[in-house]
């Protein structure tokens, strides 16, 4: 599904675990559209939500902090969020924003 111009989201669901695979740039535009797409996501009540990367080309500080902030969420509300398969420029940015621990 696209997203935006330059994003886009394709949701696999096995059970209660939802894979959201990202394509193109997490930035400060793509970031609120990505963010309405996840909170639908949610509301499937999936116990794991991971976040595959490794099609994104960008994640600025924006991109960051929406992921920090769906990580935060997971921990308030009880389910699991995890980072996957991330090009090494959006996994040294994850270790540097201390989101390394949600790197799958």
């Amino acid at each position: 599904m696209v997203l935006c111009e330059g994003c886009a989201a394709e949701l696999m669901m096995f059970g209660t675990r939802a894979t959201v695979m990202l394509t193109g740039d997490l930035d400060e535009r793509s970031a609120p559209k990505i963010r309405s797409y996840l909170d639908r996501v949610l509301l499937l009540c999936p116990r794991t939500v991971t976040l595959t990367l490794d099609r994104l080309r960008t994640c600025d500080p924006s991109g960051m902090a929406l992921l920090g902030e769906y990580r935060g969420r997971a921990a308030r509300e009880g389910w699991t969020f995890r980072l996957r398969a991330a090009s090494r420029i959006v996994l040294a940015a994850a270790e540097q924003a201390g989101l390394g621990d949600v790197l799958a």
